[in-house]
Parts: structure tokens; C-alpha cells; sequence
């Protein structure tokens, strides 16, 4: 039997569950299930470099700052795999796939925040 590490992710700004996560690390399976019960697909750099651009061309002043976070995230995760963790209340956070094992194997608890999950 595979051993399993079963944990949920929380919105780094209002603690709300995002997702429930299953990741089997002797095959290096990471399974990512939102609250609402869907499975999230992680994007391409690439995909994820088009949005944030829009985003980044789009944004008012006000939110300048965090479109311009986003895109230099995915600018230096260039050749990663990236999912963008999105909770009730609207807020979006993207981390890579490596990142949320990482955090997973590390952190203990059943809890784990994307805020740690860029260490």
C-alpha cells in the first residue's frame, strides 16, 4: 500500500480551506480537489505568463502592485507547472506544484498555508 499525505490548503489572507490535497510521494502524484469538489489543473508557465500579462495591462492603480507580484512570480518559476489556488472570497494565489510538495512534506498539521509554501 502507498503511503498517502492527505492535507488542506489555506487561503493565505482570510484562512478559508482552499482545496483538500492528496499527494503520494512515491510516484510524485499530486492531487489538488477545490471545496466546491473539482479536481484543479495545474497551467503551463506560459498560459499562466499570458494571464498575468493581460492582468498586469489591465490593473488600475490600486491593483498595480499585486498584478505585478503575480507576474514576476511567474516570470521566475519559468519551466514549472503552476496552479492558481483561488478561494470563496475571491482571492488567488499561484504557486508551483514543487512548492505545495514541499509545504506538504514539511509542514506538520492537517493545515498548510500557500504563504509558506514559497519556503
Amino acid at each position: 500500500m502507498l503511503r498517502r499525505v492527505r492535507k488542506q490548503l489555506t487561503c493565505p489572507r482570510c484562512d478559508d480551506v482552499v482545496a483538500d490535497v492528496v499527494y503520494v510521494p512515491w510516484i510524485g502524484s499530486l492531487t489538488i480537489t477545490s471545496v466546491e469538489g473539482y479536481q484543479l489543473t495545474p497551467s503551463g508557465w506560459a498560459v499562466q505568463l499570458r494571464r498575468v500579462e493581460q492582468d498586469l495591462a489591465l490593473a488600475s492603480i490600486d491593483d498595480r502592485a499585486e498584478a505585478q507580484a503575480r507576474f514576476d512570480f511567474v516570470s521566475r518559476n519559468v519551466g514549472e507547472v503552476i496552479y492558481d489556488l483561488r478561494c470563496r472570497r475571491g482571492h488567488s494565489t499561484l504557486r508551483t506544484g514543487r512548492q505545495i510538495t514541499r509545504a506538504l512534506r514539511r509542514t506538520p498539521g492537517r493545515w498548510v498555508s500557500p504563504a509558506c509554501l514559497c519556503c
